[in-house]
This record gives C-alpha cells, sequence and structure tokens, in this order.
C-alpha cells in the first residue's frame, strides 16, 4: 500500500428493479424510485458535507461541474478530502484521501438508507487508486465495481431484514410485515378505515408526493409540459389501453467499463473530468429526448396534460406509463431523439454557454473512437408491453423489459465491420406487444403462440428506428434492418408506412370515401388466413388482391412482390425463417385507433375491464 495516495470509493444500489417494481400500486413504484434516486445523490452529498443540494438534474450537474464546489482531489489537504465523481440514480462514485473517509461515508449513507429507505439495498466498496493515471484510474473502477459484485453475493439476502416473529399481519400492499395501522382517509374499504402498513411502504409513501413535484417541476419549467399525476389521472381520462414503455442506452456499459480506451485522457485529471462530463450528459441527452417524445407524440400541451408518469429517469434508462395509444409511437420519438442528442455538440443543443459549453462534444467524441469514425452517436433500445388499466404492473414491466432486451438483436443483426464478431453498429429498435388477455405475459410463450403451422412466424419484431440513410456505414445487416424498419422517408417499405395503408380511404371524384381501401372484412380475412400457414394464406391475397387498390398500396402494405401477386410473408436470410408483417400492422393500427381525443372524458371506445378481453396475446 506504500504510495498510494487516493482511494476510490464505490456506493450503488442493489437490485433496483425488484426494489420499484415489487408493488403493483403505481405511487410506490415512484416512491421507491425517488429513495433510489436519492440514495446516490442526497444522501451521499449530505454525508460528505454538502450543503444546499439542487433536486434538479441540470443545477446538481452545475453543481458537480463547478470547481469551486466539487474541488480537485489533489489539490486538497488534510485527511477528509473528498471530490465527488460520480452522483447519479443510485450510484455514487467518489474519490478521498485515506481509506477512513471512504469507509465512513459507506458507514452514514447505510445507515440512513437502512432507517430512512429500508426497502433500498446499498453497499460500498473501496480500492486504492494504484498511480495516479489515466491507467491507475481504469484499473480501480473495474476493481471497485467487481469488489462491490462480490460483497454483494455475501450479503445475507434483503428479506432477512423483515423478520415474523412474534406474528405480526400483513402488509396489504406490500406482504411484509406490518409495523402500523394507517386510515388513509376512510379509503380502504375496511370497516374500521384501517389498513396495515410496513414500514418499506410507508418509506415509499411519504417521499412520493415530494417525487411528483420534482419531476412536474423539472419538465413544466424547462420544457413546458404538464405531466399527470398518477395511474389514476389516466384512468379518468379513459384510455383504453395503458403503455408501459422501458428504454435502455446500447452498449454504454461497456463504454463506461473501457473509458480510458475510448476517451483517450491525457493524464489522471483529463481521466475524471472526461468521465463526469460523459455521465452528466448521458443523463442530460435521455431527459431532453423524453421531453422531445413527448412534444412529438402529443403535441399542443398548453392547456392539456400529456398522459404521461414517469417511474425511472437516471442515467441512461427510462421507465414511463402512459396512454397504450401513442406508447409505440412515443418510443421511437425517443430513440430518434437520443440519437440525435448523442451525435451532436451539447453546446449547441443547451446552449454555448454554462452547462451545453462545459459538456460539449463529450459524447460523440467518445462514439467516434467507440465505432472507429464509422458513427458519431450512440443508440438505444425500447420495449413496450401495451395492456389493459388493470392489468397487474409488475408483470406488465417485466415484459417490457423482456421486449427491451429482444430489441436489443439489432447489436447482433447491424455490425460495422465483415466478421461476425466485429463490434455492433449503433442502431436503435424497438419491439412490443399487446396483450389482449390475462393468461401470461411471458414473452417467450407469447411469440411461441405466434407461429405459422408450417413453421413461419406471424411477426417480424423488432423493428429499426435508426433513420434507413443513417446505416450506410454498417457492413453487415442493412438489408434486415430495410425489412425490419419502423419509419423510412424514402419510398422503401415500414411497419409505419403499413399502417397509413390500413387507414387508406377511397378516393371517388376527388373526395374521400367513408370506406378503407382495403375493407376491414378483407384485412381480417387475411389476418385469419395467416395463422393457416403461408400458403392458404397467399391464396387468399391472390383471391382478393385484384379487386382493392393497385400495385402501390399493396407495396405500401406488403412490402414485397414476387411478381405472382406478391406474398403476405417474406424470407429472412439473417433469421433463417420466413415472417410476416401484416399482423404487427394490423395490431398497431387497432390500437392506435382506440385513441382517446384530448378532454374526452369516456372510455375511449372501449369498455374498462379487469384485466382484458378473451382474444389471446396474438388475437
Amino acid at each position: 500500500m506504500a504510495g498510494v495516495e487516493f482511494f476510490l470509493t464505490l456506493i450503488e444500489t442493489a437490485g433496483n428493479q425488484r426494489t420499484i417494481f415489487s408493488t403493483n400500486k403505481l405511487r410506490e413504484n415512484v416512491g421507491a424510485s425517488e429513495l433510489i434516486r436519492r440514495a446516490g445523490t442526497e444522501v451521499v452529498l449530505a454525508a460528505i458535507g454538502w450543503h444546499d443540494i439542487p433536486s434538479s438534474p441540470t443545477e446538481l450537474a452545475r453543481k458537480l461541474l463547478d470547481i469551486n464546489q466539487n474541488k480537485p482531489i489533489e489539490g486538497q489537504t488534510g485527511d477528509d478530502a473528498v471530490e465527488v465523481l460520480l452522483a447519479t440514480s443510485g450510484k455514487a462514485l467518489l474519490l478521498t484521501r485515506t481509506r477512513a473517509k471512504g469507509a465512513a461515508i459507506i458507514e452514514a449513507v447505510t445507515a440512513h438508507i437502512a432507517a430512512q429507505a429500508p426497502a433500498v439495498v446499498a453497499r460500498g466498496a473501496i480500492v486504492p487508486v494504484n498511480g495516479w493515471s489515466p491507467q491507475g484510474l481504469a484499473t480501480a473502477l473495474r476493481a471497485v465495481h467487481e469488489r462491490a459484485e462480490a460483497l454483494g453475493a455475501a450479503l445475507p439476502a434483503p428479506d432477512l431484514r423483515f423478520q415474523r416473529l412474534p406474528f405480526v399481519e400483513d402488509c396489504r400492499s406490500s406482504g411484509l410485515p406490518a409495523s402500523r395501522i394507517d386510515d388513509p382517509k376512510g379509503k380502504t374499504g375496511d370497516p374500521l378505515g384501517r389498513e396495515a402498513v410496513s414500514r418499506v411502504t410507508r418509506c415509499k409513501r411519504k417521499v412520493r408526493q415530494k417525487a411528483w413535484v420534482r419531476v412536474h417541476a423539472y419538465f413544466k419549467g424547462k420544457h413546458g409540459i404538464c405531466l399527470d399525476d398518477s395511474i389514476d389521472d389516466l384512468d379518468e381520462r379513459g384510455f383504453t389501453w395503458l403503455g408501459i414503455v422501458h428504454a435502455d442506452g446500447n452498449g454504454l456499459g461497456e463504454v463506461f467499463l473501457r473509458f480510458a480506451d475510448f476517451a483517450k485522457p491525457t493524464s489522471a485529471r483529463d481521466f475524471i473530468d472526461k468521465y463526469r462530463r460523459f455521465s452528466l450528459a448521458i443523463e442530460q441527452v435521455a431527459l431532453h429526448a423524453t421531453a422531445e417524445a413527448i412534444h412529438a407524440t402529443w403535441p399542443n400541451r398548453k392547456r392539456e396534460r400529456a398522459p404521461v408518469v414517469p417511474i425511472v429517469l437516471g442515467g441512461d434508462d427510462l421507465t414511463i406509463v402512459c396512454d397504450g395509444a401513442g406508447a409505440v409511437s412515443f418510443a421511437a420519438h425517443y430513440l430518434r431523439a437520443f440519437e440525435r442528442w448523442t451525435g451532436a455538440s451539447l453546446a449547441g443543443k443547451l446552449g454555448a454557454e454554462g452547462l451545453g459549453a462545459i459538456l460539449g462534444d463529450i459524447i460523440p467524441e467518445i462514439a467516434k473512437e467507440r465505432f472507429e469514425g464509422k458513427a458519431g452517436r450512440f443508440a438505444a433500445a425500447a420495449g413496450i408491453a401495451i395492456v389493459k388499466p388493470h392489468f397487474p404492473f409488475h408483470r406488465a414491466y417485466q415484459l417490457a423489459e423482456a421486449l427491451c432486451s429482444s430489441a436489443k438483436i439489432v447489436k447482433m443483426r447491424i455490425r460495422a465491420g465483415r466478421v461476425p464478431n466485429d463490434m455492433a453498429f449503433p442502431c436503435s429498435a424497438l419491439d412490443y406487444q399487446v396483450l389482449f388477455d390475462t393468461s401470461g405475459a411471458h414473452l417467450a410463450r407469447i411469440r411461441g403462440r405466434l407461429e405459422a403451422p408450417d413453421g413461419g412466424r406471424l411477426t417480424a419484431r423488432p423493428y429499426v428506428v435508426t433513420p434507413f440513410d443513417e446505416l450506410s456505414g454498417a457492413s453487415i445487416g442493412a438489408d434486415w434492418a430495410g425489412r425490419h424498419h419502423y419509419c423510412r422517408e424514402d419510398d422503401g417499405w415500414s411497419l409505419r408506412g403499413a399502417i397509413t395503408a390500413l387507414a387508406e380511404r377511397d378516393r371517388q371524384d376527388g373526395e374521400a370515401d367513408v370506406r378503407p381501401v382495403l375493407p376491414r372484412s378483407q384485412q381480417h380475412a387475411l389476418h385469419d388466413a395467416l395463422y393457416l400457414g403461408r400458403g392458404a394464406a397467399d391464396e387468399r391475397l391472390v383471391q382478393i388482391r385484384h379487386r382493392y387498390g393497385d400495385d402501390g398500396y399493396w407495396q405500401r402494405l406488403l412490402g414485397s412482390d414476387d411478381g405472382k401477386g406478391g406474398s403476405l410473408f417474406f424470407e429472412d436470410s439473417l433469421e433463417d425463417a420466413t415472417m410476416t408483417r401484416l399482423l404487427d400492422a394490423m395490431e398497431l393500427y387497432d390500437i392506435e385507433q382506440q385513441a382517446t381525443p384530448l378532454g374526452d372524458k369516456t372510455r375511449g371506445g372501449g369498455v374498462k375491464t379487469k384485466g382484458g378481453g378473451d382474444d389471446g396475446a396474438g388475437r
């Protein structure tokens, strides 16, 4: 240990998704997310001795970048010296001059969390920085994360915190041992107005309102967006469907693990400054992309609240609940905005002075190094679960998370090099699923039912969102992206183009008729034929194709023409499968047709049910 001048301390929360989505009550989900955010920001900074800690992500970023507030560690003297390398939702990295100072901060933070946020699992680790150099810091970063992981495996399970001796009543919300009896204004349904509540639930509920205020203040003050306050607000507005959108950046974890390789720091101080700037820039990008997507999906929000309830907004992670009819559109707008923001100078996006000037070009600079000059941006993936309003929320989130993982298949399909193991090319994609019943939200089982008797797949998801002309730098997979594209600006086929074709109306004497080009009865006849296999489906297509529309219409709808009247299926060589995109387009078209007009208090054309109809996951 001789010669060690600094120590790197990591404080992070574990099992965040389990903590947030352990109950089916959205208010408690929001409260749990807020507790995790505070654990990595306000609680850590208070333990260091900071005062007037801002809750706004923009103001907190300014403070972390201010060298008068967050002084460089090498310029400080004394055993209590601390520099904050990173402070974000659920995670903080600190540099100290002594191991004892790092241990004291970990003790203060974990003690506070145990008392004020017992649902949150927090742990800390300390490693020496052997050599004040970029390589020394990079080695310490890997080591401290490995040590935290090892510590997590050695710690007792979090559930052991909540013993049941002596025997106590279960909490109605969480199922954990209740700590008190509450009467939430006589709304429990109990004749005595009583509700057994655990300490975990109480802590979540306690911060929930403050979380709403903080998030609303940011979107209203920064972007002029009014959000819904709760799931009840969405319910009261009569949306037939709710969408749970979960989005996550592609490959950013590897960038942080190999930061020195991509940032090319010239010194230890340059490494620290670039690491902090990059982390804060990614968070700012995600927040602004969210606001941009809300504006694009639900425009003209001056008086009307946007039907969006944010659950997780931290780093490159996003989870929201929203009107199901606009959920896929929101996700697509978010992914494209995320790419635009990561590919541009934040000095131009956020202003040439202040925060924008400090963050500057850090993201595109690192992206160019990461992708060897073939692209100067990062990409993301999104999963969208569209469910009935009273479908169990935690199960819907699990489905959205699985769909996000499914969308990340583009990292294997779109490559920057000619060899199979070469790096992925930055490409964003989304996957979605509509649950028409409550039989199960397991993605593999749902997709397993979407197969024709001849083995053809009845879905072509996931769909690429990155503009097609920006995939020209990819050496492998551009053709695949063309067959699986969400919305193309050129004349190529896209899912959004097929949905538009389904909505097209006949024109007689220059005026729009009320009838669609392809009647709904014929749309559903093709839909039903898909389940019989390619032969039967294409026979049905041949029977009706000459009666409706022209070749251009069918090209927009199907995206292919084999010269024999077209086919409802296409061959996918990369997937080694036969697929159809018609079912995907029809499913999303039907959902979007049920959108509730702004201000309409009706049920949006549908009937509120406990979990959905009885049509089956794939219709």
